[in-house]
């Protein structure tokens, strides 16, 4: 970042920063991207190869733009992030299938489940995962789009689930309960690992967009991401702990992400570091 700066005290002091070697360019840059061109009378020092002489800097009209140039600069900034609609409206779709989907995951790994506090941990989960379902339904009645309609990533993401049900029902069938269980805690990992993913997608796109279609996506993406955040962390700490439990290793149960109620990837990560002082 280059600063021309007056050292002298003359009637006008000005600092310009600029983010090229020379004005000039930086100028006539951003105010080309917003069709805004300076006045003519300033046209002729604005073209000049160099930075005008040290001499000239009280009188210069670099002194006037700065405050123009702040503002182009400030509106580059502030300008929302554009996204594409259609996108949107697949994200929502498979959004919808993936809550669907996790109802059926949590409705299995219930019946695999052997540890009270686990299945007491997993039945919240199902009552917030119906909870979720209302949430996206009512943002697409609101953004005129239905809930229900089909669409090619969306029969993909009802396949992912479906045969995830299929293989905790697999585990299940071949009388090892412990197996069962913990082929269970991975499933819901992974159904989890989309619909957090899921949400944090649609997040960004409410911080991009603006008026009502921005309004209506951050209401649902603030009643659900703290739930999704939960989810995530502590059933990746319950498929940790469960298994090395099942290796004959000391594990920590309720995991240290129930025990510190953990909700950012950051306290899920100190969470396990302290482990070891929880054993």
């Amino acid at each position: 970042m280059k600063m021309l700066s007056n050292e002298r005290r003359g009637k006008q002091t000005f600092t310009l920063k600029l983010g090229l070697l020379r004005p000039s360019c930086m100028i006539t840059k951003y105010a080309e991207r917003l069709k805004f061109l300076p006045p003519p009378a300033f046209r002729p020092i604005l073209d000049q190869e160099d930075p005008p002489p040290e001499g000239r800097h009280a009188f210069c009209p670099y002194a006037l733009w700065t405050p123009r140039l702040i503002n182009l600069n400030r509106s580059i900034k502030m300008a929302k992030a554009r996204y594409d609609e259609a996108q949107l409206k697949d994200l929502l779709l498979q959004m919808m299938e993936t809550e669907l989907g996790g109802e059926q995951v949590y409705r299995t790994a219930l019946t695999c489940a052997l540890n009270d506090d686990l299945r007491a941990e997993w039945e919240e989960y199902l009552d917030e995962t119906l909870s979720h379902q209302n949430v996206v339904r009512h943002a697409c009645d609101q953004l005129g789009l239905n809930a229900d309609e089909k669409a090619p990533s969306r029969a993909v993401v009802k396949l992912i689930g479906d045969s995830l049900v299929k293989a905790m029902e697999l585990a299940k069938s071949s009388g090892n309960a412990v197996l069962a269980e913990l082929v269970a805690c991975e499933c819901v990992v992974h159904a989890e690992t989309k619909d957090h993913a899921n949400w944090e997608l649609l997040g960004k796109v409410a911080e991009a967009a603006t008026g009502e279609t921005g309004k209506i996506l951050k209401d649902a993406h603030k009643r659900v991401e703290k739930d999704e955040d939960h989810h995530l962390y502590h059933t990746q700490g319950w498929c940790r702990e469960l298994w090395i439990q099942s290796l004959g290793m000391p594990a920590v149960l309720p995991p240290p992400e129930e025990v510190k109620q953990v909700e950012t990837a950051i306290g899920a990560s100190r969470a396990e570091q302290q482990r070891k002082s929880m054993l």
